[in-house]
Order: C-alpha cells, then sequence, then structure tokens
C-alpha cells in the first residue's frame, strides 16, 4: 500500500483506492501504485506493447519510473 497524490485537488490517497475521497475523482487504471507516476506503459508477455491484448496472469502495465509492473 502506497500514498499517491490525486492529480485534481492533490490530496493524499492510498493506492488502492479507486476514487479519491475528498473530490471523487476517479484514479486512472495505469497510475502506479507505488508511485504515483502516469508514465506507465502496457507491456504483453514481458515485453513493451501498443496492443492491450495481454493475458489474464500478465501484469497489464509497467511504471516507466520506479518499475512495479501491475494490474
Amino acid at each position: 500500500m502506497a500514498i499517491i497524490t490525486c492529480l485534481r485537488c492533490k490530496r493524499e490517497v492510498d493506492s488502492c483506492a479507486t476514487r479519491c475521497a475528498k473530490c471523487g475523482w476517479e484514479l486512472p487504471e495505469d497510475m502506479c501504485p507505488q508511485c504515483g507516476s502516469m508514465n506507465t506503459k502496457i507491456v504483453v508477455f514481458g515485453s513493451y506493447s501498443a496492443s492491450p491484448a495481454v493475458g489474464d496472469d500478465e501484469p497489464k502495465y509497467v511504471c516507466k519510473t520506479c518499475g512495479k509492473r501491475f494490474g
């Protein structure tokens, strides 16, 4: 669990939350839960790709800032 910053109201939000409790902004699916970065790429079978076709057991995103795989 990490604390990230809401991009709309700048309040601290738990990375497990789906919405900001203060302003109601929905946190993007591709926002890194570790560092809060939006600098992410879609991953397909261990490589970077623009295609969202990912296996069920594979992480969908990788953060280009901290390297965390998530999704």
